[in-house]
């Protein structure tokens, strides 16, 4: 296939190969933490359909483009920004093409037990000060590794996401209108 004829993975072609650069994989409690690097000098497809909510938030890099969809929940294309959220649903199909250079973000699988068996609902480029600067914050605490104290920060700081998550959107509580798409 042309790179112009490649459009977001719906299952008809093969999935493209991700070129990992750098990636750490922890569980911290319950939650599913990865922290990532992907080089995207060619087009690269992201797929999501798990059956924990994932919170996929972005620390930088440099995309040209980007499409997205939702099986429940919105659809576009999007230029991420450093702190711009895509929240999948629990149980929801995500999938993304994506090229320019490289995407460096934190991936966190948060099972809907932790919010009171809530699926949240899927979003993109949503903003929450707080969780995308928990991210970048976990991301260097988790960086190192064999550094005791970094691993009790961030057990620490999990603990405090997850009761972040739980008052912002679990049962009775609506997440503010953000200035991004929902």
């Amino acid at each position: 296939l042309k790179e112009a004829q490649l459009a977001i993975w719906d299952g008809r072609r093969p999935l493209s190969n991700r070129k990992v650069l750098t990636r750490r994989d922890v569980r911290i409690g319950q939650v599913a933490i990865t922290v990532a690097a992907e080089s995207l000098l060619k087009p690269t497809d992201w797929t999501l359909n798990e059956r924990h909510n994932s919170i996929v938030i972005h620390l930088g890099g440099h995309l040209d483009r980007m499409e997205y969809a939702f099986s429940r929940g919105p659809s576009g294309s999007a230029i991420p920004s450093p702190g711009d959220i895509w929240m999948i649903s629990a149980d929801s199909r995500y999938a993304a093409l994506a090229q320019g250079t490289e995407a460096r973000f934190v991936e966190l699988g948060v099972p809907t037990a932790l919010l009171a068996d809530i699926a949240m609902p899927s979003r993109a480029r949503h903003r929450d000060d707080f969780l995308a600067k928990a991210a970048a914050r976990l991301a260097a605490l988790l960086s190192d590794p064999g550094n005791d104290l970094s691993q009790m920060a961030a057990r620490a700081l999990v603990d405090a996401l997850h009761q972040h998550l739980l008052d912002r959107y679990g049962p009775g509580r609506r997440a503010p209108v953000s200035q991004g798409l929902s």
